[in-house]
């Protein structure tokens, strides 16, 4: 059986799963919805993954090697320098054999993204320069892992003061800040986008969807991801870029790829907006029944709705995002009071304010800390639900000490030292020290109120 049939089967696989819930099968149809929304996505990073191995579509043995299609690249690119219309750039380093990620088909060629294609090179335009009627493209614009385009907006809707990058239809756009989110679109006329998209234009040979899909797929994403710079706006450098190890195949064969992609990912479309159609249906059902326990009368009426959630618990909670809503659910019961029965006996909040109102006059004497102004009385119609008695509503700043981090330039970073929370190493609210910074004992003496201490709380403001 051929690959592209392997993941066709797969989609069927699914498809008759749905399809045999709907008719009644209660613990298929639990499995098929637990699959369908990562199962999909996992399906889609499954189709371009193959695509840039080679193996979604049978090589013809009658197609250019891809070696001749560099040759002519070579050639044009020479041409495009000796007519002034790019400059002469650095050669890149030769690929070795311990740099290749996989082995490709014979007439394929490992070669680098800036061999191939203008990353790196960009002309700019300043707000003089564009009418009102340009597309000016942000960051925003594009959805997230999708790559949807969800606005086009014009000139005369969004000026703009700083330059701009321009781009051609037809080029790639690539979303180098923050990679991961993975937004790549083509364009389809000429614009301006900010300096945090690269327009990405092939030279002689390269399809247009071939490129893009090079850039969504799970091998480049986890090359941009892992030569990232900036702890709190990571972006790809344009050098990291340009290194980065492309699969070159003839025109032709790219071609028939990106053919076979679109028709595997219409399928998933197809199967992905069935399900979403009978998840959102689903989900209303759960937000419905959850907010039975938050709006609950009496500790009597919240254990009557609980008892209906956890008798159907099987059935309502089996997709991710249903699950998400019972852990928020869960979260917003705890700070109503209503998650654990009151006990008339705890000392009342009130009491606990007068002790922290007693601390922060210390550590001000002290000058540990500086005095703040008062804060607003709260009024009545800021609250936003009613507490058990014994509770207190309080401006957060009351009994925290709020602390901004620090922007720590990644040229102080060190092998040894003080290690750095960033972004990167929180998930989950979880710590974990993966891709290492630390600063230099002597530079951390210049940071000390920045130091973490056990049991404080880190938010994290990366969107």
């Amino acid at each position: 059986m051929s690959i592209q049939n392997v993941v066709i089967d797969h989609i069927d696989t699914w498809t008759t799963a749905k399809d045999q819930k709907a008719k009644g099968g209660r613990g298929r149809g639990k499995k098929s919805n637990n699959q369908s929304q990562y199962g999909v996505k996992k399906l889609r990073e499954l189709i371009l993954d193959l695509a840039v191995h080679g193996k979604l579509v049978m090589q013809d043995p009658n197609d250019e090697p891809a070696s001749v299609l560099l040759e002519k690249i070579a050639t044009e690119k020479a041409r495009l320098i000796k007519e002034g219309k790019i400059k002469k750039q650095k050669p890149l380093p030769e690929i070795s054999e311990d740099e290749k990620p996989f082995g490709l088909p014979d007439g394929w060629y490992w070669t680098r993204l800036g061999e191939v294609t203008t990353y790196g090179i960009t002309e700019k335009s300043e707000c003089n320069d564009a009418n009102e009627n340009t597309w000016i493209l942000e960051l925003e614009d594009v959805e997230k892992s999708t790559s949807k385009l969800l606005n086009k907006v014009r000139v005369a809707e969004r000026p703009f003061r700083s330059s701009k990058n321009i781009f051609l239809k037809n080029d790639v756009i690539y979303g180098k800040l923050r990679p991961y989110l993975d937004k790549v679109i083509i364009a389809d006329e000429v614009g301006v986008c900010s300096s945090e998209m690269i327009p990405i234009r092939g030279y002689f040979g390269i399809v247009p969807a071939y490129l893009r899909l090079v850039l969504k797929s799970p091998y480049f994403k986890f090359y941009a991801n892992n030569f990232t710079h900036g702890m709190n706006l990571p972006r790809l450098g344009t050098e990291k870029a340009r290194l980065a190890l492309f699969p070159f195949v003839s025109d032709f064969m790219q071609y028939r790829i990106v053919s076979k992609v679109d028709e595997l990912m219409a399928l998933c479309d197809k199967l992905e907006q069935e399900q979403t159609d009978n998840d959102e249906t689903h989900l209303l059902l759960v937000k419905t029944l959850l907010d039975t326990l938050t709006n609950a009368k009496d500790h009597k009426d919240f254990i009557e709705s609980w008892w209906q959630i956890e008798h159907n618990f099987d059935i309502l909670f089996t997709t991710e995002e249903s699950i998400d809503v019972l852990k928020q659910t869960i979260l917003q019961l705890a700070v109503m009071g209503k998650l654990v029965p009151q006990d008339p006996n705890d000392e009342p909040a009130s009491v606990l304010l007068k002790k922290i109102a007693l601390e922060k006059a210390r550590l001000v004497n002290e000058g540990k800390i500086k005095k703040q102004k008062p804060l607003p009385e709260i009024s009545e119609d800021e609250k936003p639900f009613d507490l058990p008695e014994g509770w207190k509503w309080i401006i957060l700043k009351t009994a925290i000490n709020l602390l901004n981090g620090y922007a720590f330039k990644s040229s102080w970073f060190s092998d040894k030292g003080v290690r750095l929370l960033r972004n990167i190493n929180i998930l989950h609210g979880q710590t974990r020290w993966v891709e290492l910074a630390c600063i230099d004992n002597e530079v951390a003496k210049n940071f000390k109120k920045y130091r973490l201490c056990k049991g404080d709380v880190v938010l994290s403001l990366d969107r």
